[in-house]
């Protein structure tokens, strides 16, 4: 165990984690309506420009692999920095109300205002953030308090979660549409969607390593990173705000 406190220890496990995943992608690309060899995949993937193996591993079934592994690294680190906010093994974006904001400012977007779809993920951003920051503002009291805040954002996603639901059954006629965003799924999804939400992913993945540092003394409680000169009040908007971009983003694209 002392061996994975070291630096060499945790490059070791990333590397085999790394290798995991590349595992994972690779059987991933081989099942589906048509089953393909792992020769047939890589032929694919490295020698083919054209081809029905080619137009269903690199534009049908990649992509998706490519998505879904991007949406649930973009969901765990928004959970991750929630958790050490509030410094519980419970919390998630679900909990306070982030997903369920950017959720339904999706459902706003594509069923009331469908003109605007290309506006889709910044809305969805918008809305998971602004539902963070009203969380924040509703459990303020001379600073902020890790149980307030849960509380406060189960409230809130409860609430948004009827919102959306009142919005589906007034417009049922075009509810079919946008079932699989309310459910959430990843069919017919492709490297359109990749371009789209890829570079806010990025850049909330990049801030969250960025802030890394600061989320582990916050998690050790406020008089202590006080003492250790962080600006409280000021890192935990940030970081909520990190973690509103990357639900926002996997929900635009996921549902």
């Amino acid at each position: 165990m002392s061996f994975l406190r070291t630096n060499s220890g945790r490059f070791t496990v990333l590397v085999m984690l790394f290798g995991l995943l590349l595992t994972v992608v690779l059987i991933s690309l081989r099942f589906g309506s048509l089953e393909l060899s792992y020769r047939e995949i890589l032929h694919a993937l490295f020698f083919e420009n054209s081809g029905i193996n080619y137009q269903i591993i690199c534009n049908i079934r990649l992509p998706r692999v490519l998505l879904g592994a991007l949406v649930g690294s973009s969901l765990a680190v928004s959970g991750a920095i929630l958790q050490g906010i509030m410094r519980n093994a419970l919390a998630s974006p679900g909990i306070i109300g982030v997903s369920a904001g950017g959720g339904l400012a999706g459902i706003v977007v594509m069923l009331i205002l469908p003109q605007f779809g290309t506006l889709l993920i910044p809305a969805a951003f918008c809305g998971s953030l602004g539902t963070a920051l009203l969380v924040y503002l509703l459990s303020w009291k001379r600073g902020i308090s890790p149980v307030r805040l849960i509380l406060a954002g189960v409230a809130v996603s409860t609430m948004l979660g009827a919102f959306s639901s009142t919005i589906l059954l007034l417009n049922a006629e075009k509810a079919g549409g946008v079932l699989d965003f309310a459910i959430g799924s990843l069919a017919a999804r492709s490297w359109q969607q990749i371009f789209q939400a890829g570079p806010y992913m990025a850049i909330g993945l990049c801030m969250a390593l960025f802030l890394s540092h600061r989320l582990n003394i916050l998690s050790l409680g406020d008089e202590v990173a006080t003492g250790l000169g962080i600006r409280v009040e000021r890192t935990r908007l940030l970081l909520i705000a990190t973690a509103a971009l990357l639900a926002s983003a996997a929900v635009s694209v996921a549902g």
